[in-house]
C-alpha cells in the first residue's frame, strides 16, 4: 500500500486532537492524534495553537505510527492515543 501524509494539521475541538490526513493508495484517510498524545509524549503544554505545532514538529513519528494502523486497517478516523507512543 502506498501511504503519503499531507503536511500539517488542524485542531479539532469536538475530538481533542490534531486532525490531519492521508492518501492511501489515492483514497483520503483521516487521522487523529489526541490532546493527551501530544501532551504526554511531544510536548504540547498550551492550546490549540500549541497542539498544531508539536504535530508539525513530531509529524514524522506521529505519521509513522499511523501508517502503521492504517496498514492494520483501523477505521477512521485513524486515531492515536497515548499509548500508541
Amino acid at each position: 500500500m502506498n501511504i503519503h501524509f499531507a503536511s500539517g494539521g488542524r485542531f479539532d475541538f469536538d475530538r481533542n486532537g490534531v486532525l490531519f490526513m492521508a492518501l492511501a493508495d489515492g483514497r483520503p484517510v483521516q487521522c487523529l492524534v489526541s490532546e493527551e498524545a501530544l501532551r504526554d509524549h511531544f510536548d504540547a503544554l498550551g492550546g490549540a495553537d500549541d497542539h498544531e505545532h508539536a504535530f508539525e514538529v513530531n509529524q514524522e513519528a506521529i505519521c509513522a505510527v499511523a501508517e502503521s494502523k492504517i496498514l492494520r486497517g483501523y477505521p477512521e478516523p485513524v486515531t492515536l492515543t497515548s499509548s500508541d507512543f
